[in-house]
């Protein structure tokens, strides 16, 4: 497959079949993961591997429940409704053969350890506008891996809302953060239609 046309046909998958991934297929597009760029070469990211159903169905609960709750606080019935007509899309991973957890560990700056000393502020070496961009490419390239590989995935970070509870059910500790989930397996149904580009974001300045 060329790399142009694994860029383009590529789609957010969402519903699986329920055969198993074969173990070399994971370790494959992991192993893809691990060789994205990242500043300074740390390689801040971190993957865990779930396939256990039992836990899955445990983060589902986790996450539709504070949804559930935020949106009773804080929602109205335009909110309820469409949580109503959404939650799917935020627990799908429970439906999946494997569950790719994503964490970003920490990312020692100098950029930004200088510029929180001209603002006078303390120096954070934690997760970074930086430090994100290295573990986003390493999920890209985990996805692009995938497709290739005739398996389907999606990249959510609907999971953040419940980041604190889940990171503790995980095993996460600081300053090691949730990053995404990305559900894993063979694609059911047909793929996703393709959805045009926005135009007007390219810009030469030269």
């Amino acid at each position: 497959m060329e790399l142009s046309e694994a860029i383009k046909g590529r789609r957010s998958v969402r519903h699986f079949e329920e055969r198993a991934v074969e173990e070399e297929k994971i370790r494959s597009v992991l192993e893809s993961a691990v060789w994205a760029p990242s500043g300074g070469n740390q390689q801040n990211w971190r993957f865990l591997v779930v396939r256990d159903k039992a836990k899955l169905k445990r983060y589902a609960q986790i996450i539709e429940r504070t949804y559930r709750e935020l949106v009773e606080k804080f929602g109205d019935e335009r909110l309820r409704a469409k949580l109503e007509g959404s939650i799917f899309g935020y627990t799908l991973f429970e439906d999946a053969p494997v569950l790719i957890v994503v964490v970003a560990t920490a990312y020692h700056s100098t950029s930004a350890t200088l510029s929180a000393k001209k603002r006078g502020e303390p120096v954070k070496n934690g997760i970074t506008v930086a430090g994100i961009s290295g573990v986003a490419a390493a999920i890209q390239n985990l996805l692009l891996k995938a497709h290739e590989l005739g398996l389907g995935a999606c990249w959510m970070t609907s999971c953040l809302v419940a980041e604190g509870e889940l990171e503790e059910v995980l095993g996460i500790e600081p300053p090691d953060r949730l990053a995404a989930f990305v559900p894993l397996g063979y694609p059911a149904g047909e793929p996703p239609k393709l959805k045009p580009r926005k135009e007007g974001v390219i810009e030469f300045l030269d």
